[in-house]
């Protein structure tokens, strides 16, 4: 390994280190052939990087304060910590416009379109996983139609932020009320110990887990995939953003073969 000297401008980079998404990014450790300890690692293939391992969710917040200018995440956990545009997009009220077009009867889900600007590449990392809409079978014979059930009780989620800005587009632009759980979403829904949870939010990547507990999907409302994102935070040091500029260039050559765009 090379020798920092006070003067090195070093890229923080997050890398996965929690569950499926650590897995998943294994083969990407291997080809940048990283070294370290302690949460600390480093490749001779990117000299001017190092790269911190934390989990996803603490990575995103890194990026979003600026602690980290580059981390791999994925669009789902983006999302919840607004690393994308804030707010809603043309192309989001364009999509408002065509749910209203419809009559109720024929109404679906409309998938989230969010505006990804900070992120500089999609990663090849398997299967997308999908943020889906449940409910147990008889509340979706109650309430068979989205709006329906997101306006009459609570959707359980992990992903409040994210259920809040996805969920309205299928409830007319009105807002969603969500409730906040750490563990096991599918459970909470199935067990209907709140009657006033109607339904869930959650990453799905297989729905098997749905079918274990008998619950059944309204449907996807967005695909979530591993990337490459940016800091938003207003970079001032000239150097600091070339040499950002720099080691994304590095990772994509390196990285070519998992790099999707």
């Amino acid at each position: 390994m090379e020798i920092i000297t006070k003067d090195t401008v070093l890229i923080k980079i997050g890398m996965p280190t929690n569950s499926r998404m650590a897995e998943d990014c294994a083969p990407i450790r291997d080809v940048l052939e990283l070294e370290g300890s302690q949460g600390a690692f480093r490749s001779r293939f990117v000299p001017d990087a190092v790269f911190r391992s934390l989990r996803v969710a603490d990575i995103a917040r890194f990026l979003k304060r600026g602690i980290f200018q580059l981390g791999i995440i994925g669009d789902d956990t983006a999302c919840e910590e607004d690393l994308e545009i804030q707010g809603f997009s043309s192309k989001i009220l364009a999509q408002l416009d065509r749910v209203r077009s419809k009559t109720e009867a024929t109404t679906e889900l409309e998938p989230y379109i969010f505006c990804p600007v900070n992120r500089k590449a999609i990663l090849n990392l398997g299967e997308p996983t999908c943020m889906t809409l449940f409910a147990r079978p008889d509340v979706k014979g109650t309430l068979p139609f989205p709006n329906r059930l997101l306006s009459s009780g609570r959707i359980a989620t992990s992903y409040p932020n994210l259920a809040g800005k996805a969920l309205r587009i299928s409830n007319d632009m009105n807002p969603v009320s969500v409730e906040t759980f750490d563990g096991k979403i599918e459970s909470i829904v199935a067990n209907g110990d709140d009657k006033n949870i109607v339904g869930g939010f959650d990453l799905v990547r297989t729905g098997n887990t749905l079918d274990e507990f008998g619950l059944v999907k309204y449907g996807s409302v967005a695909e979530s995939r591993p990337g490459i994102w940016q800091t938003p935070s207003l970079i001032t040091d000239q150097s600091m953003r070339s040499g950002v500029a720099d080691v994304l260039a590095i990772l994509r050559e390196r990285l070519g073969y998992f790099i999707n765009c």
